[in-house]
């Protein structure tokens, strides 16, 4: 699986370091992609400026993209929101692919969780 961090993980460490934790506590492996060279635009897309968020999101889409990874999580949520809102419908247009969906962390838990 793809762990998507955001650009700011690094001002919270140690809940990246939990969460990618209990990831290997469950048997998965995973690769990280994140930090301050892939950042989702959000910051850039409310300040107005379009363009410069459409690059940042669409480049951080295809790091994630290109570990070919199956299930694809993110951590933080306001790059989930930019990417489901903006990113993703975008790269649909742009390219006619519909295959690329980014999980959120929480929802992963829920989901692979034993009851």
């Amino acid at each position: 699986m793809s762990f998507y961090t955001g650009c700011n993980a690094h001002k919270t460490p140690h809940i990246l370091i939990l969460c990618l934790e209990v990831i290997r506590a469950m048997g998965f492996t995973y690769e990280v992609v994140g930090g301050p060279t892939a950042c989702c635009g959000v910051f850039q897309f409310l300040s107005g400026d379009g363009e410069t968020s459409g690059r940042a999101g669409l480049s951080t889409l295809r790091q994630i993209d290109e570990i070919g990874a199956r299930e694809k999580l993110s951590w933080c949520p306001s790059c989930q929101s930019q990417f489901d809102e903006i990113i993703i419908p975008n790269h649909e247009k742009m390219t006619g692919d519909s295959d690329f969906a980014l999980t959120p962390f929480f929802i992963f838990l829920e989901s692979t969780s034993i009851n």
